[in-house]
């Protein structure tokens, strides 16, 4: 690392810090009390368990660390999001960095630091950020992959917990080893690179950190899953392919407009590239099933929010390799 790349580097880090401290004053100073799910979440902390209604129990602990700081307040209640979306974006450098170079590490995290979901993450606390940061610490993880190199076997487990910790914060994150084996089918299969000693690992290390909801879920008739199934409303299918599409635009409010564009060229532009396909890979089983999901009944745009990092973080590499002007169209995006 060269001391261009330290110092570019340092600047980033001092840019997300800087960014998390403004968003805990304006948690500090807003006078916005707690919107109806944050409020049900907050409810769950005040009685710690391995399970809840609707959703799994890591949001609710995720809470009571900051209400057991600073009491049952809306700071207090908020107080880990901007800290986990800190945390997401620095974890999202090291991933650009590992898989390509210090640069595309640089441009992910201003992506990560600006998009509207994470600026909505920041300032809220919400099942989809815990999810995150443990589907990025799994992607770290497993960023040999994305460079067509073997992983040990300890390393596939240590990405399974993180993969199963994703699970205990939003079942979504089921969307990560449906790609993973999409990837295999796909691209990876060819290479050699995993055994059944990599899967049987993974597996395990999912199964370790869900047990605990999973118990949960034995003891209470499957609540959760029951939850899910209503929640999918295909009881009152509308058949509507605006569905779907009013699902796909929406993605721009997730990832604004300019980035959702690039995104989707780079995605289409690298489908041959042997290395692209990988994060290809983990993209799609998110995005297509909600957007089938958007045919039958309605679908909200973060259903499909974990699809967002791996495409994000091919673009971010894209435009490492591609020139000033792409970034820079990046950059305006993201401004």
């Amino acid at each position: 690392m060269t001391a261009d790349d330290r110092f570019m580097n340092n600047l980033i880090y001092t840019a997300i810090l800087a960014v998390m401290a403004l968003r805990l004053a304006v948690i500090g100073i807003s006078p916005l009390g707690l919107d109806v799910e944050e409020a049900q979440y907050w409810q769950w902390s005040t009685t710690p368990d391995l399970g809840y209604f609707t959703k799994p129990p890591m949001i609710a602990w995720v809470i009571s660390v900051g209400t057991f700081i600073f009491g049952d307040t809306a700071f207090g209640v908020r107080f880990m999001a901007p800290l986990i979306q800190a945390v997401s974006a620095i974890i999202f450098m090291k991933i650009g960095q590992s898989v390509h170079s210090q640069a595309a590490g640089r441009i992910a995290a201003i992506i990560w630091l600006t998009l509207p979901i994470s600026a909505l993450g920041g300032q809220i606390i919400s099942t989809d950020s815990p999810m995150l940061l443990f589907l990025l610490a799994a992607l770290l993880v497993l960023t040999p992959l994305a460079r067509l190199e073997i992983i040990d076997v300890k390393a596939a487990g240590l990405a399974g917990i993180f993969t199963g910790l994703g699970m205990m914060s939003k079942y979504a994150a089921i969307y990560l080893p449906a790609g993973l084996i999409l990837w295999w089918l796909w691209e990876g299969r060819r290479h050699q690179i995993l055994s059944w000693s990599h899967l049987w690992a993974y597996i395990a290390g999912i199964c370790l950190s869900l047990l605990p909801n999973f118990v949960w879920n034995l003891n209470n008739g499957f609540v959760t899953a029951r939850h899910l199934s209503h929640n999918a409303n295909l009881d009152e299918a509308s058949y509507s392919i605006m569905g779907s599409l009013e699902f796909l635009m929406a993605q721009m409010g997730v990832v604004g407009p300019v980035v959702f564009i690039i995104s989707i060229i780079v995605l289409i532009s690298c489908r041959n590239d042997r290395l692209s396909r990988y994060w290809i890979a983990l993209f799609v089983p998110a995005i297509v099933v909600i957007s089938v999901q958007g045919f039958f009944a309605d679908a909200n745009a973060n259903w499909a929010v974990v699809s967002w990092p791996p495409a994000l973080m091919l673009t971010a590499v894209y435009c490492a390799e591609h020139g000033q002007r792409l970034r820079q169209y990046l950059l305006s995006g993201i401004g």
